[in-house]
């Protein structure tokens, strides 16, 4: 608030005009009207935005596939790819078995690292199939090599002994 022996000033030497006030010793500088405030925060905002972006994300390939189980699609899956070094990326099938692997989830960064992965698939629900051993957990024998770039890798798993 202004009060009774304040001073203020205006600046408009630069192309953003400034209201300075003195009080009690203290200068304040505001932005004379709300238009260039707006453009001020516009900017700002447009800085964050390309400039707060994921830092060190590395290449990554897209990977999307379809997972079936006996020639039937297997919803409620989980997909994990683990690269021999770097971070995992996961999925999880959809009710058509469809899945999308995700690299970072919290900035939705999807894709995995280039290179032979080991794969593991496993059922979610507990009304679901029970998959063999070498789909699912560290007994797992899949295999996948990633590329950059978009690529389709379809998964279809059987309960045939000895395969």
């Amino acid at each position: 608030m202004i009060a009774a022996g304040d001073r203020w000033a205006k600046n408009t030497q630069r192309s953003i005009s400034f209201i300075t006030l003195t009080h009690a010793g203290r200068e304040m500088r505001l932005l004379e009207n709300m238009t260039e405030l707006a453009i001020g925060l516009t900017a700002v905002a447009l800085l964050c935005t390309v400039g707060c972006g994921p830092a060190n994300v590395p290449p990554l390939g897209l990977v999307t596939g379809t997972v079936t189980f006996n020639g039937k699609p297997l919803p409620n899956a989980e997909v994990l790819f683990n690269p021999s070094g770097g971070r995992m990326s996961f999925g999880a099938t959809d009710s058509e078995g469809a899945y999308r692997l995700t690299y970072i989830e919290t900035q939705q960064i999807y894709g995995a690292l280039p290179g032979t992965h080991r794969v593991a698939i496993g059922v979610l629900a507990d009304n679901g199939p029970k998959l063999p051993a070498r789909y699912s957990g560290p007994t797992s024998t899949l295999t996948a090599d990633v590329k950059r770039g978009s690529q389709v890798i379809d998964w279809k798993l059987d309960d045939t002994v000895g395969k």
